[in-house]
């Protein structure tokens, strides 16, 4: 299965929205760089959310009460578990390129999200976000 980038790209939106620092971004293409490993990478994902310093997780109303997840980080780990190994760098690229992109525009992906009435990393990424993404970044929505 190639990358997906519509679910990459609204694990950017919400790793923007929950401000996940920059060098949490980074820091995961440098530790596939030297390690090759996905596992590695999800690993180190849920470790820095276990310690939080992976954002501001927002609050959700679950089946067993108030619970604070961080959406991106869910997202981006079960991107990572649907890639291939050798689809793991493009997908830490991507995720990267498109943090990068959309970091100062949060008002703007907060109403994108809100349009597509995305509540919590359980919901499918729609058919075709990357493309309203990018085209909400470049002002052209």
């Amino acid at each position: 299965m190639p990358v997906n980038l519509d679910e990459v790209a609204l694990a950017s939106l919400e790793a923007i929205l929950e401000e996940v620092d920059k060098s949490q971004v980074d820091r995961l293409i440098e530790i596939y760089e030297v390690e090759k490993e996905k596992v590695l990478i999800m690993a180190f994902i849920a470790r820095q959310v276990g310690r939080g310093h992976w954002g501001k997780p927002r609050s959700y109303l679950t089946s067993i009460g108030r619970n604070k997840i961080s959406c991106s980080a869910a997202r981006l780990y079960k991107v990572l578990s649907q890639c291939r190994n050798d689809e793991v760098k493009i997908a830490l690229g991507f995720f990267k390129w498109f943090y990068e992109a959309g970091k100062d525009r949060r008002s703007i992906l907060r109403k994108l999200r809100e349009e597509y009435k995305i509540t919590n990393a359980s919901q499918s990424a729609p058919s075709g976000f990357v493309n309203e993404y990018l085209k909400t970044i470049l002002g052209l929505k």
